[in-house]
């Protein structure tokens, strides 16, 4: 009896516990989308939490990172050569995983253009994942079908945004393209925080920028970094 309960009482564990899955998203390159992205999964493993890091730039940057680990197979060989998410996954420390990319992306968007339902990759092959509190996806700086497999799998979108004169009309464009997506495949996906970047005090233009942002999204921006 003692076993039953001991077995009952991690399943119950288990169906409360829900993992969050989000995007970090910006069509504008150079705003701070992996910086963001490594640092908040690795605030979170700090914090106690199980984290998935999972690199779908092309630019393949999260593995630079860490360049003392010897990784296994990796984003390309997962989505597109059938390996399975246990052969991709590398442990960097204490609750924190990654799957890095580092063989050619494009190459994959190419496959993925072909494959039937290829944006729906992705989310097919990690429907079944469990024993993460956080999935962290670091997306392309594009809205391609990189991106679109991102956002089928994942419910929440951070935006890093650059203090810059155009930021409040990309994070426009970037929400409206989110709300859209959603409206369009059903899958419910929404802007959980607006992070503005490289945020300098002493620059008039970064207040102004930042004022326009908090003045425009209300409670959707983050404080500054």
């Amino acid at each position: 009896i003692p076993n039953i309960l001991a077995v009952y009482e991690k399943q119950r564990k288990e169906e409360v516990i829900e993992m969050r899955k989000i995007c970090v998203l910006n069509q504008k390159a150079g705003v701070g989308k992996t910086t963001t992205s490594i640092n908040l999964a690795a605030g979170l493993a700090m914090a106690d939490k199980k984290v998935l890091l999972l690199d779908l730039d092309p630019q393949g940057q999260v593995a630079t990172y860490f360049p003392q680990k010897e990784y296994k197979k990796d984003m390309f060989e997962f989505l597109t050569n059938g390996a399975d998410a246990q052969e991709c996954i590398s442990h960097i420390g204490k609750n924190f995983d990654i799957i890095v990319s580092r063989k050619d992306m494009r190459e994959a968007e190419s496959l993925l253009y072909k494959a039937v339902n290829g944006a729906t990759t992705l989310k097919k092959k990690l429907d079944s994942l469990k024993g993460y509190d956080y999935v962290i996806l670091d997306c392309p700086p594009s809205t391609g079908i990189l991106t679109q497999n991102a956002l089928y799998y994942g419910e929440e979108v951070i935006l890093p945004t650059q203090l810059e004169p155009l930021a409040v009309d990309s994070a426009k464009k970037l929400i409206r393209f989110v709300s859209d997506f959603s409206k369009q495949t059903g899958h419910t996906i929404r802007i959980h925080k607006i992070v503005p970047t490289m945020y300098d005090q002493r620059n008039r233009i970064s207040t102004t920028i930042l004022n326009e942002l908090r003045n425009e999204f209300y409670q959707k921006v983050a404080d500054p970094i």
